[in-house]
């Protein structure tokens, strides 16, 4: 099995106890040796649209003081993410 990972996944990144310190460690630890890990990559604007609202992509922004401009990320970006493999 392949595991999608990055270590920004480590970082705690809100007071909800699923991004508590340590939780990633706990998880790679039990999990290493079992699975092939492949590193992730940086999701698109498109990307992100696909799965939220556009109410929380909004709030993250605001939350995180990020521009509130939607940035459409290049079609060829897309196209390779979620090109079918030969």
């Amino acid at each position: 099995m392949k595991v999608v990972f990055h270590d920004d996944f480590y970082q705690v990144y809100t007071t909800d106890p699923a991004s508590a310190a340590g939780r990633m460690e706990a998880i790679v630890a039990e999990i290493e040796n079992d699975v092939e890990f492949v590193n992730a990559v940086p999701a698109g604007q498109n990307d992100i649209a696909r799965v939220h609202e556009r109410t929380h992509i909004d709030s993250v922004r605001h939350a995180r003081g990020q521009c509130l401009s939607h940035r459409p990320e290049p079609p060829s970006q897309i196209q390779h993410r979620f090109q079918s493999p030969p």
